[in-house]
């Protein structure tokens, strides 16, 4: 491992771990729970149309955090729940969460960076059928070769589902109008497929951006 990755995951570590008490309060996807509620209704919907049912099968999740997910997904009656991080203080708190659940799911947690526990999990030719992850891309050092080694993880015909990634690497690859759509979608939790709601929210920001404009302009001249 090159020692500039070794530098990010070590700061990811430290960071993480400073910031276990703040964050379930500053994470709108879970201090907000309209957020939260769009998160999970989208991974549901995702769900569905990959006809996948969560029943009895194994979840894994990177960049799990404090297990705020857990309890959603405990509800969907799923037989397997792994959530690694790279941050053994989110880890522990994920653990004491964990116990609060009513949940008959066989429950796990890896303290350890995403590529250690695929590489671990590869030798055990262990697989899952649905691994998913929330604002966590954007900290790895190689985004693109950790995507192509999920395939050594998937079970047959299984999915990964990406959500939440606010970083800037990730903005610019999705074009500024589709970026503006997965803002006002996240914000304000309507469905991006309902085209009408877009578009009238898609004139009221031209016509704000039309006022601004000229007021820069009168007040310049």
């Amino acid at each position: 491992m090159a020692v500039k990755q070794k530098e990010i995951l070590e700061s990811n570590r430290l960071f993480h771990n400073q910031h276990v008490d703040r964050h379930d309060r500053v994470n709108s996807y879970i201090s907000k729970n309209n957020c939260k509620k769009f998160y999970e209704k989208l991974f549901l919907k995702i769900i569905k149309e990959e006809n996948v049912r969560l029943e009895k099968i194994n979840v894994l999740e990177f960049g799990c955090g404090t297990g705020n997910l857990l309890e959603f997904l405990s509800a969907q009656n799923i037989a397997g729940y792994i959530g690694v991080d790279i941050s053994e203080k989110m880890i522990n708190r994920a653990k004491e969460k964990s116990l609060e659940l009513n949940s008959s799911a066989n429950i796990d947690f890896y303290a350890v960076a995403a590529e250690d526990f695929i590489e671990e999990m590869r030798e055990k030719k262990k697989k899952f059928d649905v691994i998913f992850s929330c604002s966590f891309l954007h900290h790895l050092f190689d985004p693109k070769s950790f995507l192509r080694s999920l395939g050594d993880v998937l079970a047959p015909n299984g999915i990964y589902i990406a959500l939440h990634e606010p970083n800037i690497f990730f903005k610019n690859r999705l074009g500024f109008a589709k970026y503006v759509d997965g803002l006002l979608a996240y914000l304000f939790g309507y469905d991006a497929a309902d085209s009408n709601v877009l578009l009238r929210i898609k004139k009221i920001i031209a016509l704000s951006f039309r006022r601004l404009a000229k007021r820069l302009m009168s007040s310049s001249s």
